[in-house]
């Protein structure tokens, strides 16, 4: 991507972060996907991450995903960030973040400002089927 373009914000943060706590309370979008594709990042001695196997990524049993964004208008345009927390331990070996995705039961919640995000968090989606492709 171009350099200094964000495509990612840590829920972890984004709440106190300036560039995004404005778009936490009243901005938050969702991204319909059926799943999501991650490169294996393998750590190497230098500490460096080598790319490995590319694995599609979808929730257990759902065949539509919600992937949790935030946007903002920049020159009347919508820019987004998908929302990333840590991953669901059966697929840390894949990468050491993953989206933060919702089932479609609480989709509605998320894209009301009158609903605080924090509520919504602990309906995050954990285990994931994963193939490699």
């Amino acid at each position: 991507g171009k350099s200094g373009m964000l495509i990612n914000a840590r829920t972890e943060t984004a709440s106190r972060r300036p560039t995004f706590s404005p778009s936490w309370e009243s901005r938050r979008c969702l991204l319909p996907a059926s799943a999501y594709y991650e490169w294996e990042h393998i750590p190497q001695a230098d500490g460096r991450k080598k790319t490995g196997r590319k694995f599609r990524i979808a929730p257990s049993g759902e065949q539509l995903t919600w992937l949790c964004g935030l946007y903002r208008m920049e020159e009347d345009i919508p820019k987004f960030v998908i929302l990333t927390r840590p991953p669901w331990e059966g697929i840390s070996f894949i990468h050491d973040r993953m989206p933060l995705i919702l089932p479609g039961d609480v989709a509605d919640e998320w894209i009301d400002p009158s609903v605080r995000a924090e509520e919504l968090l602990s309906h995050a989606l954990d285990i994931m089927d994963f193939t490699a492709v």
